[in-house]
């Protein structure tokens, strides 16, 4: 993945699993949270990445099972702001470990 956006053109007939911009379909903008979290949180891909993969668990299970967890109302900003000190640690603590 990972590709800008270049020419649009309909490929179906040669390739009928086409991405989205390369199909005769409309195209819905949108931001993936891990870019966002990179800017806001001033995060590096890697660690803004594995957030958005464990945010996307938790609101998988929490839509789900919405009392798995708890009964009590959580706290979403909160749990999001833990997220990203704990994978802020563990990426300065791999990035202290690469570089000895």
């Amino acid at each position: 993945m990972g590709e800008r956006l270049g020419h649009v053109i309909n490929m179906t007939d040669i390739d009928p699993n086409a991405r989205a911009y390369r199909r005769n379909d409309e195209l819905t903008p949108h931001t993936d949270p891990a870019d966002v979290l990179t800017e806001q949180y001033r995060l590096d891909a890697r660690t803004a990445y594995l957030l958005t993969e464990r945010l996307i668990a938790l609101v998988t299970i929490f839509a789900g099972a919405p009392t798995a967890v708890s009964p009590d109302p959580i706290d979403l900003a909160a749990h999001i702001d833990l997220e990203v000190r704990i994978l802020t640690a563990l990426a300065n603590e791999s990035a202290q470990d690469s570089s000895t």
